[in-house]
């Protein structure tokens, strides 16, 4: 019986040495962060409906509005989207966690990238390509943005905005109420990618 447990415990103690962490494993580099900006951009210059759970990437979009279908009603995006879409253009096999110890999906939340698929990071490392996290009043995330441009006061970000009804580039100043009420933090993205 102690043989056993001893080739138990030792198998537990090598896959925990040798296997990554699912979604820890990768981290988005400059490079893929500077081109995921560039694709979310497309998303403002198509003016892109707001809507929630919707997970159109920037193609299906417009071929769905082409076909006639109501921006905002049945077409559109959500601030997730913008970012799960943005990076999967720069590689199409990246993949996210759901939960930590959940297998790698194509799709994620914002809370999900905020608790499993980001680094978190000081606001003076946040660089453009990285993540802006928002909170409600109860400190559940509820929202995120991709980062543009950090200057000394401000933070620019393009997001899905219910309230705008669109997909927006804007910005926060971080002496500002909001900023100082409703962001989480920053983060940088990490992911897998599929087996």
């Amino acid at each position: 019986m102690l043989q056993l447990c001893l080739k138990a415990f030792a198998v537990v103690l090598f896959v925990a040495v040798v296997a990554p962490a699912a979604g820890a494993g990768m981290e988005a580099t400059e490079e893929m962060r500077l081109e995921a900006v560039e694709y979310a951009r497309k998303y403002v210059e198509e003016e892109a409906a707001f809507l929630l759970g919707g997970r159109f990437t920037v193609d299906e979009y417009l071929e769905a509005v082409d076909a006639g279908l109501e921006p905002g009603e049945e077409v559109g995006v959500d601030a997730s989207a913008v970012v799960r879409n943005a990076y999967r253009s720069v590689n199409p096999d990246i993949r996210f966690l759901a939960w930590a110890d959940g297998p790698p999906q194509q799709d994620v939340t914002s809370s999900a990238l905020y608790h499993y698929n980001s680094r978190p990071l000081d606001q003076d490392e946040a660089q453009p390509g990285d993540l802006l996290f928002f909170e409600n009043g109860n400190g559940r995330i509820i929202g995120v943005g991709l980062i543009t441009d950090m200057t000394y006061n401000s933070v620019h970000f393009i997001t899905a905005s219910a309230s705008a009804g669109q997909v927006i580039e804007t910005h926060l100043l971080f002496a500002g109420d909001y900023f100082q009420e409703s962001v989480a933090g920053f983060g940088r993205l990490t992911y897998t990618i599929r087996p």
